[in-house]
């Protein structure tokens, strides 16, 4: 019995000892870059659309039903929940300007322009 009563707590230190280091070898998943969508809004006359209400949703993630606004340079950023399909919309004088977009990585420069401007996408 002393034998088997030793075996077991070998194990047991063994056992106790694996668990201990797990998750701190560093050998775990590595952690992906946040996912974020920015850009800058722009008028009809291409100008950056300062205070304009930008919105993002996606059918592959619930995201807030809220607004954010433009900056004095017509600039806005979202942070993203993950990888997916996400559409970006603007109003923009009035006019809703959106663009679909697949993300798999951080996106920038998703610029929203209204239809008719002078660049419009």
């Amino acid at each position: 019995m002393g034998r088997g009563l030793v075996a077991q707590s070998s194990l047991a230190v063994v056992v106790a000892v694996a668990l201990v280091g797990c998750g701190q070898t560093g050998d775990g998943p590595v952690p992906s870059p946040p996912l974020t969508v920015s850009g800058t809004v722009f008028d009809a006359e291409d100008d950056p659309c300062t205070g304009c209400p930008v919105t993002i949703t996606s059918d592959d993630h619930p995201m807030p039903e809220i607004a954010q606004t433009t900056g004095l340079d017509g600039h806005y950023s979202w942070s993203l929940p993950g990888i997916g399909t996400y559409v970006v919309q603007a109003i923009v004088d009035d006019v809703p300007v959106s663009r679909t977009l697949e993300v798999t990585g951080p996106v920038d420069d998703v610029d929203l322009r209204p239809t008719g401007s002078r660049r419009s996408p």
